[in-house]
């Protein structure tokens, strides 16, 4: 099974970086899902503000808020919160206050005119998932390795 993780952004300019990440992710066996962008544009009012669904499946969220916070991606981070799941946010000087009382362990302040490091911080956390995906399938094969042979030396007996 893949691992699963959902990336949030905050604007429709942060969807590119989710998108890259989706690609990324896609190419290390990684299912990375992300919101629709309608509920990240300027203005955009949820009616009755619910979280994306995908977030309740996934083992890390991601959260991109580097110029400002939308209702939609306050709302999938809250709800990521609320159901225990291990967030990692990328915050600009402009959002970092605000997230950084919200997820005291777990913002990172970045330049948000420097795409490039950004991009290598989230290449970086998603190839950590995949090594950790990848040790888990060693870890599942080494147990039914062992338990095959116990059962071949009980035979055995």
């Amino acid at each position: 099974m893949n691992a699963q993780v959902f990336v949030n952004f905050s604007s429709p300019h942060e969807q590119v970086l989710a998108l890259r990440l989706q690609a990324l992710g896609s190419a290390s066996g990684i299912s990375v899902q992300i919101p629709q962008v309608f509920t990240r544009q300027p203005g955009f009012e949820l009616v009755r503000p619910q979280p994306t669904p995908t977030v309740a499946f996934s083992q890390l969220v991601i959260g991109i808020a580097l110029r400002e916070i939308s209702q939609g991606f306050a709302v999938d981070m809250e709800y990521a919160k609320q159901t225990s799941r291990p967030i990692l946010v990328f915050a600009g000087p402009l959002t970092a206050g605000k997230l950084q009382q919200d997820y005291p362990n777990g913002v990172v302040i970045v330049d948000p005119n420097d795409s490039a490091t950004l991009e290598t911080h989230l290449a970086r956390v998603i190839n950590q998932v995949a090594a950790q995906q990848r040790d888990r399938v060693l870890l599942k094969g080494f147990a039914l390795l062992a338990v095959g042979l116990i059962l071949v030396a009980s035979l055995d007996s």
